[in-house]
């Protein structure tokens, strides 16, 4: 039979995979099906049975020889133990034996078998009977070793031979004639297989030589280039010492060390650190000293990357350049600090204007006393926005006790940076600290908080009034202000005119973020403890019939007084015919205090398709709240957005 190349083989799903027992001829697919759990290899191995579904299907002419081998290989693979005992009582079948073996050591399961055959000596046996049989049996057992892997051979079929060696010296003629014909078929073809492997080492041996005597070519090539290469780095031509230390990056890193790296001109050291590997400590410092003071950005931005590696006593002072002037330093920091950590800020988006800020203090790399801070806000090395992200986004920085991060009434402890970025000293940040005061101390200190902060937001509110960034974030410094230290210092009147300027800035601004923000003010300044509720609600009034007035109506910021002012003369406006963010947000609002009204009006814009949408949301929020509106009349639903008919439509309004 032709040699087959090896495959890979799949565990049979159970015995009859040898092929089938009666005679019927089986389909190749279902020599195929697996096994949806394998049997642990080291399990007891089954009880012998006289009944040997190998034999049947190795007896059956109609079964094809390359599906018993198939199975064989599979049972082999996946369940040894088992194979090689189904193997060794094929061997016995194959004698005509009635008997089993047991799965012992080679020499116990022949003397057991010699025991059992004792006295027996059939004239006729399988083998000399049928010669079909004898040609498969020989067949089977030389076709299975190319069908089995390497490492099978040399455990499995090890052992398959240690039993048929024993097996053919037993005194039974018919065991020793099937245990020699199988041990004969496959040391046959392992002699194939030898001579295979041999021929496979040779050839691969000698491109092995080939391909060393290559590179011995090769490296006295690369020896030639070298040379010249470290002649070439000491050229008086910049350009040349540049070209030298880009090959030198690739021939031989160990030597960018030393001159390259204090070259007077700056690509050559830039060169020279893109492909350096310091060995020594002294080259790390070298490395350092680059990065924090070198007169070219682009060297100082490589050699914070070659410190990624570096001692973490280096890469911890590499990490103070996060306080760098120059911008792209600091952003570099960042990614020296991420790749350190193996994973990116959650909140790396906060800080897209200073992101090395946000990285490396939420990464814990830095701790950003109240010193460092003040120098920072003198030497105006960061912005804004960065300042105000630290204030609101993290206070595990402070040296406070996590259920001491609110002040006396609910006021949030600032972030270090935050008071300098107002333009406070030291010493006034040291005074408003909290740590070891009493209540009357805590409030006196937010008083003086709460001075700086009155002061300040208004130059902010000017400085930002065009920026719809940055001036929620300015009104959120505002909001840190405690009411009760406003009331202890006599602060009302500033506060109120500070609460006016942020209305008029905001009365220019629709954006949703804007709204929100509005809403915030208010609801703290028109608390009923509040000592200013009744100047900030004739201010809300006065804010409201600006914004009425106002040509478009703002109706975002309009719809955020809703909560805190009566607006249910909007309902009587034709804003229900716009269609825009605002229009969709009022009526909610007005939806939502106004149920009756605003059905009432909305109803009366139906001949506009615009209004749909609108009196829709009204309708939703009305059966939300369980207030009783007249029935819905007919509506067109064609122009309405998806979102809100399917609100409608669980509201049960629609």
């Amino acid at each position: 039979m032709p040699r087959r190349s090896h495959r890979k083989v799949t565990p049979i799903e159970d015995d009859s995979d040898y092929g089938p027992s009666d005679g019927s001829v089986k389909s190749p697919a279902s020599t195929k099906r697996r096994r949806t759990e394998t049997r642990d290899v080291t399990e007891a191995p089954r009880k012998p049975r006289l009944d040997n579904p190998l034999f049947d299907s190795l007896a059956d002419r109609d079964t094809p020889l390359e599906d018993v081998v198939g199975g064989t290989v599979r049972m082999l693979e996946y369940d040894p133990n088992n194979g090689l005992l189904d193997l060794l009582n094929l061997v016995v079948k194959a004698a005509g034996c009635a008997t089993s073996v047991q799965l012992t050591a080679p020499g116990a399961a022949a003397t057991d078998l010699e025991a059992a055959t004792k006295g027996y000596a059939p004239a006729k046996y399988p083998l000399t009977s049928d010669r079909d049989f004898a040609r498969r049996y020989a067949d089977f057992f030389a076709t299975m070793v190319p069908e089995l892997a390497v490492g099978e051979i040399l455990g499995t079929q090890d052992k398959l031979v240690k039993y048929l060696k024993e097996f053919s010296t037993l005194s039974l003629r018919s065991i020793r004639h099937a245990a020699s014909v199988a041990l004969f078929s496959l040391a046959c073809e392992l002699a194939t297989v030898i001579t295979d492997l041999e021929s496979t080492l040779e050839r691969r041996t000698r491109h092995v030589t080939e391909l060393q005597s290559q590179l011995d070519q090769i490296v006295k090539l690369r020896d030639m280039a070298l040379a010249t290469t470290s002649e070439r780095v000491k050229d008086v031509f910049p350009p040349i010492r540049e070209i030298a230390a880009r090959a030198l990056a690739a021939l031989d890193p160990a030597q960018l060390g030393g001159r390259l790296l204090n070259d007077e001109v700056a690509a050559v050291r830039l060169a020279a650190l893109k492909g350096l590997v310091p060995q020594t400590q002294a080259q790390w410092k070298r490395v350092l000293e680059i990065a924090q003071r070198d007169v070219d950005t682009r060297c100082r931005k490589q050699a914070l990357k070659v410190l990624v590696d570096g001692p973490p006593t280096l890469v911890d002072k590499a990490k103070q350049l996060v306080f760098d002037a120059d911008a792209s330093v600091r952003i570099a920091t960042a990614s020296l600090a991420i790749e350190i950590t193996g994973q990116p800020s959650a909140n790396y988006e906060k800080y897209k204007l200073d992101p090395a800020w946000g990285v490396l203090q939420e990464l814990g790399s830095l701790n950003p006393t109240p010193e460092v801070a003040e120098s920072m806000a003198k030497a105006g090395k960061f912005t804004f926005k960065s300042a105000t992200s630290f204030a609101l986004y993290d206070f595990s920085r402070l040296s406070v006790r996590p259920e001491d991060k609110k002040w006396a009434d609910g006021i949030q402890v600032p972030h270090a940076i935050l008071p300098m970025a107002l333009g406070f000293g030291r010493s006034e940040w040291e005074e408003l600290q909290p740590r070891g005061s009493t209540s009357d101390e805590k409030l006196e200190k937010c008083g003086n908080f709460a001075a700086g902060v009155l002061e300040t937001v208004p130059r902010l509110l000017s400085e930002y009034d065009h920026d719809e960034e940055r001036l929620p974030d300015a009104v959120q410094i505002f909001m840190l202000v405690d009411l009760a230290a406003v009331a202890r210092r006599g602060l009302e009147t500033a506060y109120e005119e500070v609460l006016a300027k942020i209305l008029r800035t905001f009365a220019d601004h629709t954006t949703k973020n804007m709204a929100v923000t509005i809403q915030q003010v208010l609801a703290k300044a028109l608390d009923a403890d509040s000592p200013v509720s009744a100047a900030a609600s004739a201010e809300a009034q006065s804010f409201y019939d600006k914004l009425r007035s106002s040509q478009p109506p703002n109706l975002l910021a309009i719809s955020s007084l809703a909560p805190y002012i009566d607006i249910s003369d909007m309902a009587e406006t034709d804003f229900w015919a716009t269609k825009s963010e605002g229009s969709v947000a009022l009526a909610l609002a007005l939806g939502t205090f106004y149920p009756t009204v605003a059905a009432k009006h909305a109803a009366q814009h139906l001949s506009t398709a615009n209004a749909v949408e609108e009196l829709l949301s009204v309708y939703i929020i009305a059966s939300v709240q369980q207030v009783a509106l007249p029935e819905l009349p007919k509506v067109p639903l064609s122009d309405v957005s998806e979102r809100t008919l399917a609100a409608a439509k669980a509201a049960r309004v629609i």
